[in-house]
């Protein structure tokens, strides 16, 4: 302190002018020298976000911030005032703010701000302050003009934000933004009831604009947007209820974020020149809700920006669905000058995400290198040298008339590369028995393959004779395998002995069941492979027609480090403690819940679907060393549950929730859709945690919830965590909404999030619409 003191007034002064006016106020006790300093600091900015339910509390309150704000500018003696803000969650009189206004417009002041949190309320703003000649940013939001003047001027207004602001009619907007001829950021947010039908921004000043119609008002008086400003050089508009209409071109214009879902059609006519684009139309999973499947149409001819110009690709979200992976397959294919591919995937399992890129990767390589073989004498040959192969019986290469089989063989007995990093093979279902693991295979391939990857395909002829060891195979895909009996699945894990990677996806050991199990059969695996780290299982398919089905695993695998599990109606059993395991995810039938969450010992990352009667289970097996949490509960997660839960993950930086409540189901599925007399909160075992959880208050980072749908219970979740987690830097919030339009109920959740005060300054908040669950 005696350093600070020593600096001089000027600095100090400088220095207060960025603390809130309460804390500045509050200096004047350090000392005499304090005292008169902050009476001459040129900013007010007075913060209140309290709340009280009782009405006579409540009145004090607004009492007691009236009067901190009307001593304060009586004894405030700057005489410029460079910045006067009120942020108020408290109904302030109109006549008190309007004189608060008038005092700050004497000051010559220069940045404006009056917001309101949770309603609307009427201010009258001072005449003069339409003529102030010093304002250079005004913000009004959850504000009622009582009137604009017809005669008004703000001829050094350079930004100014209008949010959930609520006029008199069409004319009161349009005066207010006409006459500001220096204006170059624009901000406009609509509200339910703000009496105005058409928003005209016409300013050949104007530079960036931001548009957010979220509220649906009765049709046909849905808002409509009419633009004609053509020094515009960033236009961001979101549009769900409203219409857009662009006058003239945009010659300026260098970015643009359209999210709208009624346009002109010169809309998109007035981008020619822009250089970075962002458009969200109908049909967008996230923000618009259409009933119906995407479908990807590959184009004729490659776009001219593929070939020739595009350098950086990035999608966000990316789940890896067919449609997803032929889109991002058809752009890194044909993209010939890019630079730079970053995919962001939606899942949080690292297994998940280490296998979406190794099909993008992989997929991406030429395995069409062998229609090269006919350019020259050169390239004959070169092809035989690759690493990765493919071979994929819907799209088979046209050489010659010979059959995909003859050709699979004939290609592979060719093959010189040393080591053979990865082949793939993918039979049509019909032709599933033309070719045979590993008969069908040559010798050679047998000790040089690395990775493996079969689909729709038979696999049997394990024999004493000719036995079969892939002595360098490191990882094994199977997806819609059939293997000829237990025996024969033995028989290649025995022939794996280096083995780090097992992927099974509907795969049956059982002689009765076809690919698309018609028939009624139940199928056992066992996996003993000591050297194996990485193992996922998934079968969505073998019990719907027959419920009786059942698959038993048994698992004998102490170097397993990640396991995920998306299977409905099986049994499984470990032979061993998963000391090294890292990272799990779990989807099982909750008859297999307790049995698999005693391996959770010593798990960092886990991704889990339960009820909430076993959270609390979940808390007394999970690993104090866990790190990412995705936890989705068949049925309402109390506070309290959660909060004992978070007790036992004092490590935690990722938290991310789902309830899911569904009322149907198909027989043993793991989705198990249950009654809504099964949703019945657990007993209140744990009251209200005296302290807060040591995850919250030192190392949560990251925190989302997806089919948020505004309950009470959620509401009490969501507010704890944001108030009580200072390190938080980012939270996702998926809003639920059903149908295909998005109605008030939702979009009022969003702003009661967007205004729920946060214990982390640098939180970044974002907010999604979904219809998914």
């Amino acid at each position: 302190m005696d350093r600070l003191t020593q600096l001089p007034d000027d600095l100090l002064i400088k220095i207060l002018s960025f603390v809130p006016t309460k804390g500045v106020v509050a200096t004047s006790i350090l000392s005499k020298r304090w005292l008169p300093l902050w009476t001459l600091v040129p900013s007010l900015v007075f913060e209140d976000f309290s709340e009280e339910e009782d009405e006579e509390i409540n009145e004090i309150h607004v009492r007691s911030l009236s009067q901190f704000v009307s001593g304060t500018l009586l004894l405030h003696k700057a005489t410029v005032l460079e910045r006067f803000h009120l942020n108020s969650a408290s109904e302030c009189s109109a006549w008190e703010i309007g004189l608060w206004v008038k005092i700050a417009v004497d000051r010559f002041v220069r940045d404006l701000k009056i917001s309101f949190c949770y309603d609307h309320f009427l201010v009258n703003l001072p005449s003069r302050l339409f003529r102030c000649e010093t304002l250079e940013t005004l913000q009004l939001r959850m504000v009622i003009l009582s009137g604009v003047p017809c005669r008004l001027s703000f001829p050094s207004l350079t930004k100014l934000r209008l949010l959930s602001v609520k006029y008199s009619d069409d004319e009161s907007f349009s005066r207010l933004v006409s006459n500001c001829p220096i204006l170059e950021d624009l901000v406009v947010e609509t509200c339910h009831g703000d009496n105005v039908a058409t928003f005209t921004v016409n300013l050949p000043s104007l530079q960036s604009l931001s548009v957010r119609n979220t509220v649906r008002e009765s049709p046909p008086d849905d808002h409509l947007f009419v633009i004609h400003s053509q020094s515009l050089k960033q236009l961001n508009i979101v549009d769900y209820f409203g219409e857009l209409k662009l006058i003239g071109n945009l010659p300026k214009l260098v970015e643009a974020n359209l999210q709208s879902m009624s346009y002109h059609t010169n809309v998109l006519e007035s981008f020619t020149f822009v250089r970075r684009l962002y458009v969200c139309l109908d049909g967008e999973k996230h923000w618009i809700l259409v009933d119906r499947k995407v479908r990807w149409m590959q184009p004729r001819r490659v776009p001219e920006c593929l070939l020739l110009h595009l350098k950086t690709f990035e999608w966000s979200d990316y789940e890896g669905t067919k449609v997803e992976k032929e889109v991002a397959i058809y752009i890194l294919k044909n993209a010939k000058l890019l630079v730079s591919a970053t995919i962001y995937p939606f899942s949080v399992s690292m297994v998940r995400k280490h296998q979406m890129f190794k099909e993008l990767e992989i997929a991406t390589r030429s395995l069409r290198a062998l229609n090269t073989s006919i350019l020259s004498k050169r390239w004959k040959s070169l092809w035989r040298m690759m690493q990765v192969l493919e071979y994929d019986a819907n799209s088979r290469p046209k050489i010659s008339s010979c059959t995909f089989e003859n050709f699979f063989r004939r290609s592979l007995k060719l093959h010189e590369a040393p080591v053979l990093q990865t082949l793939t093979l993918k039979l049509r279902e019909q032709h599933s028995s033309s070719l045979k693991f590993p008969s069908s295979f040559p010798n050679t391939v047998f000790r040089k393959l690395v990775v493996l990857k079969l689909h729709t395909i038979q696999c049997h002829g394990f024999t004493d004779e000719s036995p079969v060891c892939f002595r360098s195979m490191k990882s094994l895909h199977l997806t819609k395998v059939r293997f000829l009996d237990h025996e024969a699945f033995c028989t290649l894990m025995s022939s794996c002995p280096v083995l780090n990677d097992l992927f099974l996806d509907s795969v049956t050991t059982d002689p009765r069941c076809g690919f698309q199990f018609y028939h009624p059969c139940s199928s056992l695996f066992t996996i003993s492979v000591p050297s194996l780290e990485r193992l996922e299982i998934k079968d969505y398919t073998s019990v719907r027609t027959y419920p009786s089905n059942k698959s038993r695993f048994k698992i004998n695998a102490p170097s397993l480090k990640y396991l995920e599990v998306y299977i409905n109606g099986s049994n499984f059993e470990f032979y061993k403690d998963l000391h090294n395991l890292v990272e799990a995810s779990l989807l099982v039938d909750d008859s297999q819940t307790d049995k698999l969450l005693r391996f959770l010992t010593s798990v960092e990352f886990l991704s889990i679907h339960l009820y909430p009667t076993k959270v609390l289970l979940l808390a007394d097996t999970i690993s104090q060393r866990l790190r990412h949490l995705k936890l989705s509960t068949y049925g309402k997660n109390s506070r309290n549950l959660l909060l004992y839960l978070l007790k036992h993950c004092p490590k935690l930086q990722v938290l991310k929730l789902q309830e899911i409540h569904w009322t149907t189901k198909w027989p043993g599925s793991p989705h198990t859709r249950c009654k809504d007399e099964e949703f019945k909160d657990p007993p209140p075992l744990f009251c209200k945690p005296s302290s807060v959880p040591e995850c919250l208050s030192f190392n949560l980072k990251t925190f989302g919830w997806k089919c948020y749908k505004g309950k009470e219970e959620e509401k009490e979740i969501v507010l704890y965590i944001l108030q009580n987690a200072p390190c938080l830097k980012t939270t996702k919030i998926s809003v639920y909404s059903p149908g295909h339009r998005f109605r008030e109920k939702e979009l009022l959740r969003i702003k009661e999030l967007e205004s729920v005060p946060k214990a982390s300054t640098s939180c970044q908040l974002v907010i999604r619409l979904t219809n998914s669950s």
